[in-house]
């Protein structure tokens, strides 16, 4: 009954409050729960104490600064999770889904998920009573240690004036936390031989970013109701027009045909309509013909140098068809002395350093490390592209192509052709798309 009319109390305190101070308040609770994790880990091989440590800490700028916390801390806090062999270790565990919920919660600055925390506490503390087979209950003094040093913070926090918030933010997180449970955990736990932390590398990407994740969940319930797959715009267009309309057609069915069925087959088939429409596409402007709708002043200047023929060649390149990829390149050019394997006739169409390459390039920066056989540094490039594709879905919403790194998978592909591997593991690069090697 105590906790029921705490949690009410807690509620009426925060009652307007603003939302710095909630996330403030449980960032404290989830510091205290972080103590058990860190005694249960001890010699134990899923013990990932130094790097989640970083990211309850983290949690202290988010609420200062009300920025998001990167998706690195998140990643961190994902690689966590174990598998749990007694009830000792559930209770480690069920802190690491309580910071994994804290992280959601103050990203989307959740009020109620937020203040859950303090319920969490009261929990992971009956977990803690049923395993030492004391009554959890109003009358135990843990109970009501925890509803005393909950209720002195919320009170704290409250208090604190808008000019005092970064004064107070600064000494509060350098503050010594009082302990959760004042006993030696290590002790009680199941006794178990010593075992060395497991050495886990973590990724350098989640695999799918939360702002990521948003746009495609965004994205596929826009196409829970089926309807032209791509809307064309009334006004007159010439032949030029129209197969430049065909190539985003057809590869805007491919991204829906991969995201929502994975279908692989269905994808690379309409990536294949997509090459074949842009080879007439650019046949057509080698016969001097010309667009005149609204892209036509970067549809018309295509064929002059550096300017956009990646658009035109990445689903042949990504399709596998390399026939057609090399009758839009040409033999004179990057991609066409690479697909004849000829990779160093190539390297004249780079700059010899790379660093000679703009920053805004990413197209002829993946190409370089490809050519120079720098398999880091393509990653590195690729992961760099990938950031910018997650930083747009982060600042705009939902688009379909940062579902899909359709510039970066057909050098992928070009890599592979080499012996040379992606290490990254992400939503926007399914690796299995380019399983089987080139068609043709």
């Amino acid at each position: 009954m105590m906790i029921t009319e705490h949690i009410m109390k807690l509620k009426q305190i925060f009652n307007k409050a603003l939302y710095w101070k909630i996330a403030a308040f449980s960032t404290l609770c989830i510091q205290q729960e972080y103590q058990i994790y860190e005694k249960l880990a001890k010699d134990r091989c899923w013990d990932m104490t130094t790097h989640l440590k970083k990211t309850v800490n983290r949690f202290w700028r988010a609420v200062t600064t009300g920025y998001a916390m990167d998706d690195k801390y998140l990643l961190i806090v994902e690689e966590s999770f174990f598998e749990p062999r007694d009830r000792w270790e559930e209770l480690a565990l069920q802190v690491v889904v309580d910071i994994h919920d804290l992280y959601y919660a103050v990203w989307k600055k959740d009020v109620e998920k937020t203040l859950d925390i303090s319920n969490r506490q009261f929990k992971l503390m009956e977990k803690y009573c049923e395993l030492i087979g004391e009554k959890f209950d109003d009358a135990n003094p843990l109970v009501k240690n925890i509803v005393n040093q909950q209720i002195n913070w919320a009170e704290e926090l409250v208090a604190i004036t808008k000019q005092d918030k970064k004064s107070f933010l600064a000494e509060i997180s350098k503050r010594e936390t009082p302990l959760f449970i004042d006993v030696n955990l290590t002790e009680l736990r199941t006794q178990m031989p010593k075992e060395k932390k497991a050495k886990k590398q973590i990724p350098e990407l989640r695999y799918m970013s939360k702002y990521m994740e948003k746009a495609v969940n965004e994205y596929k319930k826009e196409l829970e109701n089926p309807k032209e797959p791509y809307k064309r715009r009334t006004e007159e267009t010439t032949e030029v027009d129209d197969y430049h309309w065909e190539i985003s057609k057809y590869e805007l069915c491919a991204i829906n045909a991969w995201i929502i069925e994975k279908d692989k087959e269905k994808t690379l088939d309409n990536y294949y309509k997509a090459a074949c429409s842009a080879q007439k596409c650019i046949n057509a402007l080698r016969e001097g013909k010309k667009a005149i709708g609204w892209s036509s002043n970067h549809i018309n200047c295509v064929l002059e140098k550096d300017n956009g023929l990646d658009f035109y060649l990445k689903a042949a390149l990504l399709s596998g068809n390399y026939d057609i990829a090399l009758s839009i390149a040409t033999e004179d050019s990057i991609i066409g002395a690479m697909l004849l394997g000829e990779d160093e006739r190539a390297k004249k169409y780079l700059p010899n350093v790379f660093e000679q390459i703009s920053e805004y390039d990413t197209w002829k920066q993946i190409l370089w490390s490809i050519l120079y056989k720098e398999e880091k540094l393509m990653n590195k490039c690729i992961k760099d592209y990938l950031l910018i594709l997650r930083g747009q879905a982060k600042n705009f919403g939902m688009n379909k192509h940062y579902c899909l790194a359709d510039y970066a998978l057909p050098l992928v592909r070009l890599a592979m052709d080499r012996g040379m591997k992606c290490t990254l593991n992400v939503y926007e690069l399914p690796l299995e798309l380019l399983e089987g090697g080139k068609t043709c």
